[in-house]
């Protein structure tokens, strides 16, 4: 697959525009600047509604939850102290760390955990989707 990228620089007046060509493969995507691959995970009934499961993609563990058929990501450890958020309690969209009860909304990865989270306290996202009835995870190059 081709694909070209467009950068415009504003400069005394003077736009630089800049083409780059570069070639990517069928499975890489551009999210936020950053290449993603993806990873097919199995299929995706084996992460039963209202519960996650932890997958390892190249050392890297991921939490996968199934809210209603909606599948979301992101980095299976909590900031905390390290605990498995795969292995914690799904209620509604709030996951909780088994270690020491700090909540992360699984929608959007942060902490909710008020009186416990730093400001800004949250766990990276990924996007993942369901394709011929397997999971599809995207993760950063």
């Amino acid at each position: 697959m081709e694909r070209f990228m467009i950068s415009v620089k504003k400069q005394k007046r003077i736009f630089l525009i800049t083409l780059k060509y570069f070639t990517i493969s069928n499975a890489a995507i551009f999210r936020k600047g950053k290449f993603m691959t993806e990873h097919n995970l199995g299929k995706w009934h084996h992460v039963f509604d209202g519960h996650g499961k932890t997958f390892t993609i190249n050392d890297k563990k991921v939490a996968v939850f199934n809210i209603e058929g909606k599948l979301f990501a992101f980095d299976d450890e909590c900031p905390h102290l390290a605990g498995s958020l795969g292995s914690g309690k799904l209620e509604g969209k709030l996951v909780t760390c088994p270690n020491h009860d700090w909540q992360f909304d699984v929608t959007d990865g942060k902490c909710v955990t008020v009186d416990r989270c730093d400001d800004g306290c949250m766990v990276d996202t990924y996007p993942v989707k369901i394709e011929n009835d397997e999971i599809i995870l995207s993760l950063p190059l």
